[in-house]
């Protein structure tokens, strides 16, 4: 971000954008969700595609404005996952199954919380030592093949 122009101030900033509007989408959509016809399912659906494209389309942002747009429409997704993942569970199971389906649903929604950011560090490092391994056998190989190639005259 610090070649953008971005300070690592400004740039947690950012943050802020993302909070508010999730904070600020979580009552309208849990009454959006009420309305008889609208299906939570399809909602949730449209929601983690919005989430995806607005994702794979960040490494196109140049801008201040550009990074500000993808924070508020990011939360505004974020904040409607939230909410209507819960709502869409409990509607699409039948009646006799929703307290086992809410809570195996927290349960592994938990879980993730917790190990997420401790198994993608550990993958990162993981990948940097196979990285590293990987160059140095092959900086050993070169070598190796550099020493049997040399010419005699």
């Amino acid at each position: 971000m610090e070649e953008i122009g971005f300070t690592e101030v400004k740039a947690s900033r950012l943050y802020i954008y993302s909070g508010v509007a999730s904070l600020l989408i979580r009552p309208v959509i849990g009454r959006v969700n009420d309305v008889s016809w609208i299906n939570p399912c399809y909602i949730y659906t449209v929601t983690a595609a919005l989430e995806g494209l607005v994702t794979l389309l960040l490494p196109m942002a140049t801008t201040s404005f550009h990074f500000v747009m993808f924070f508020v429409v990011y939360g505004l997704a974020d904040g409607t996952l939230g909410c209507g993942f819960s709502i869409a569970v409990l509607n699409s199971l039948p009646e006799r199954l929703r307290p086992l389906g809410f809570g195996v649903y927290q349960c592994l929604s938990c879980i993730t919380s917790a190990c997420g950011p401790a198994l993608g560090g550990k993958f990162s490092l993981l990948f940097i030592i196979i990285k590293f391994r990987y160059n140095a056998r092959s900086d050993w190989l070169k070598q190796r093949a550099l020493s049997e190639c040399r010419c005699t005259e």
